[in-house]
């Protein structure tokens, strides 16, 4: 988790925000400027018709002017420089909690580049698939999902890439280092950096193997019983009708 997810969604809203302020600020600057100079020039033709003196004026009009902008310039950087430092500092404090969350989530979590490369793997993952954090970070998704899972998800990653879905949850089947089928309920959702190109991909992997052996028990049972029940029906149709009676 090298990089921000807080940052990616606050960060362009930030920079539109600050042009919108920048902009404001040199509306009000250029007008400022505008009214010193025009009023400035006015006042010192009013008060002499002396040349030298005029030309003497305008130079320290002119020092005058390049102080306060100046000035305004230092004063806004600090706190441009401030409020980022704040910003900053805010981010990496959630980072640390988020890490810290994923970290001893019992629940699996990676992250993974646009092309499915493995970026981070925590704990939770390591425990349910037994490969070691390096193993897993030469791999790709693809090199421990299930062959017959991939079309489906090769197509809701493209539709993630054309944007027509944000992220998409499944059930899906991975491989253990044992290549033992491990049931799960992925979810995976698309971080975006602020060109709204694919930065990375997050998954969180829940294990529902458990559930999928109970639920293939209960098919069992229940086709057991209606193979038993569709077989009493048909022994009971074969007999005569002296013969029910006669069982009775």
């Amino acid at each position: 988790m090298n990089d921000s997810i807080t940052r990616e969604r606050r960060v362009p809203f930030l920079k539109r925000k600050s042009l919108i302020k920048s902009l404001k600020v040199g509306a009000v600057y250029f007008v400022f400027g505008e009214i010193y100079i025009i009023f400035s020039d006015l006042q010192l033709h009013s008060s002499s018709q002396d040349l030298l003196f005029l030309k003497k004026m305008q130079t320290y009009k002119g020092f005058i002017f390049i102080l306060v902008t100046s000035i305004l310039i230092i004063y806004l950087v600090y706190k441009a420089l401030k409020n980022q430092e704040k910003f900053y500092k805010q981010v990496n404090e959630g980072e640390k909690k988020l890490r810290e969350i994923i970290k001893n989530s019992n629940i699996g979590a990676a992250f993974s580049n646009k092309n499915g490369d493995m970026l981070y793997v925590n704990d939770g993952l390591i425990e349910l698939l037994g490969y070691t954090r390096e193993e897993f970070l030469k791999m790709n998704f693809a090199d421990f999902s299930h062959p017959d899972e991939l079309k489906e998800e090769y197509e809701l990653l493209q539709k993630v890439e054309r944007k027509e879905i944000s992220g998409y949850r499944m059930e899906k089947r991975f491989l253990n280092k044992k290549k033992e089928i491990v049931w799960t309920d992925l979810a995976v959702k698309a971080h975006r950096n602020e060109e709204d190109e694919i930065e990375r991909f997050v998954g969180w992997v829940l294990d529902i193997t458990e559930k999928k052996k109970l639920e293939n028990e209960l098919n069992l049972v229940n086709k057991a019983v209606e193979n038993s029940i569709n077989g009493l029906a048909i022994s009971d149709s074969t007999l005569l009708p002296q013969q029910i009676f006669s069982k009775n």
